[in-house]
């Protein structure tokens, strides 16, 4: 049985039995009285925590669908801010982490959410809608890896790690991961704990073959500046070659690339709140809820239709 702990600032750890370790859950609900309400439960990417989705989720953009959501922000085990130093050598993997999301429905008696990921955190997301399709009505991934790690990836962060177990200063962790990898992690993170996730990450297994099983539409989301745009195109494509030899599979994919973005959460809060509405109103959900509309300046992120090729931060593409 899964155990819970409640926290000073509302929030709770849920421990998952099979993995040994807890989520940490920060629920946000500015819901009124309504029939028109759903659980989204986000996941965040490496090097982050629960705070990575705030300022979309606060952002005024959103205020008309705030009021129909409860958010569910989950840490994953041992990277919340200012977090102990996790007691294994081992973190779980990508599959485990999103398998074992269930426990957190299961705590709250939640029957069926939308799951919300970014990075990192839209595969594990993912995971979590492949293993238990019955409990997604919805899946909306934001920069999605579809890829394992590729030769030179694997080799860059084995030859980092093992520099930095030669060295006292846990810090340096930070300072010799690769550039590219570095610009993730955020401050109050607990560096061991984040090697250990990031050892994970570039250990991980391709997404590719799996999303053939996924039964949940799926909201694609990148920024056509971002160094992850190859990856979320790829898995676009994916599931777009999947749904056209299995046509009795009926998975709607929506694609929203957004120009002159980078980072999408930061940088785009009206194009994703604006995205999210459709896509939610599209499988049924508050059907009567309406935009609230933001002035966007000439220099904002605009939609594209076109589709080129850009670097991936991934060495495998």
């Amino acid at each position: 049985m899964n155990q819970r702990t409640e926290l000073r600032d509302g929030s709770f750890t849920c421990k998952s039995v099979k993995l040994n370790l807890s989520f940490q859950v920060h629920v946000l609900d500015e819901t009124r009285s309504s029939n028109q309400k759903c659980f989204v439960m986000t996941i965040h990417d490496l090097g982050s925590s629960h705070t990575q989705f705030e300022k979309l989720i606060n952002s005024s953009v959103m205020d008309g669908i705030r009021q129909h959501i409860i958010w569910l922000n989950v840490s994953l085990p041992g990277q919340e801010p200012d977090a102990e130093t996790l007691n294994t050598k081992k973190y779980p993997s990508l599959v485990e982490l999103g398998q074992e999301l269930v426990c957190i429905l299961d705590e709250l008696k939640i029957q069926r959410i939308i799951c919300m990921g970014v990075g990192v955190g839209a595969n594990i997301s993912a995971y979590f809608c492949l293993k238990n399709p019955d409990r997604c009505l919805g899946l909306m991934v934001l920069e999605p890896i579809c890829s394992s790690a590729g030769f030179f990836e694997s080799i860059r962060y084995r030859f980092s790690a093992r520099r930095n177990r030669k060295n006292s200063n846990q810090n340096d962790f930070f300072v010799e991961m690769d550039k590219s990898v570095e610009c993730l992690f955020s401050e109050n993170q607990n560096p061991k704990n984040v090697e250990l996730f990031a050892e994970s990450f570039f250990n991980r297994s391709s997404l590719n073959s799996r999303l053939v099983d996924l039964r949940v539409d799926a909201l694609i989301v990148v920024g056509k500046l971002s160094p992850l745009y190859a990856e979320t195109k790829k898995f676009y494509k994916i599931l777009q070659e999947f749904n056209k030899k299995s046509l009795h599979r009926l998975v709607n994919s929506p694609f929203l690339e957004i120009e002159n973005c980078q980072d999408i959460l930061r940088e785009c809060p009206q194009r994703i709140s604006a995205s999210m509405l459709y896509f939610l109103q599209g499988i049924g959900l508050l059907s009567t809820v309406s935009l609230q509309k933001a002035p966007i300046s000439p220099t904002a992120p605009s939609i594209s239709s076109a589709i080129p090729s850009t670097k991936s931060l991934i060495s495998s593409v």
